[in-house]
């Protein structure tokens, strides 16, 4: 009786094991990551921010984003046209600044972690990069008629029907003088 409870029990731990979803290699599990929002994003650059929440036991691991414009909203290291982002090893908040990103675009990213269980995702967060704006003017009280460059490019003339010209600073747009 003692020898068939002892295999009952061996039975069934063999069979939580075996029926889990993630492999497991014995006191190593995967670990686990969440994708923070991006921030600090410009025209061309951005930073993305995870945490690692767990390491899955493992001392060897890596850590990083993937970067993805394509349709799909589940991707991971093997999807086509994925671009990883690897990020020096950290417990906690991580985070990786990109740069060249092309303006008014969207992008999706997740963070990552792999170790020798596997790799675990956190969720899809998006950003889109800001767009260049032009700078206004503000002054002049009635339609403007005309503008100009000064040869050195440092100042701007305009021409009103408000009966005035006024000089502007063309880095700041400050108006620098109104002539009536």
């Amino acid at each position: 009786m003692k020898k068939l409870k002892i295999f009952s029990l061996i039975f069934a731990l063999v069979t939580l094991f075996t029926s889990c979803e993630e492999e497991y290699i014995i006191g190593i599990g995967k670990g686990h990551v969440e994708t923070k929002e991006a921030s600090e994003i410009t025209t061309t650059s951005a930073k993305l921010n995870g945490e690692v929440i767990r390491k899955g036991g493992a001392s060897d691991y890596s850590i990083g984003f993937l970067l993805y414009l394509g349709a799909e909203e589940d991707f991971t290291l093997e999807t086509d046209g994925v671009q990883q982002i690897q990020c020096d090893k950290s417990e906690g908040a991580f985070a990786k600044t990109i740069d060249n990103l092309t303006e008014n675009k969207t992008y999706k990213f997740r963070a990552y972690i792999t170790n020798e269980a596997g790799t675990s995702y956190g969720d899809v967060k998006t950003f889109t990069t800001e767009e260049e704006s032009l700078q206004t003017l503000t002054g002049h009280t009635a339609g403007v008629t005309s503008a100009s460059y000064s040869p050195d490019g440092t100042k701007i003339v305009s021409a009103s029907l408000d009966n005035t010209i006024k000089i502007w600073d063309a880095n700041t747009g400050t108006c620098l003088k109104t002539l009536t």
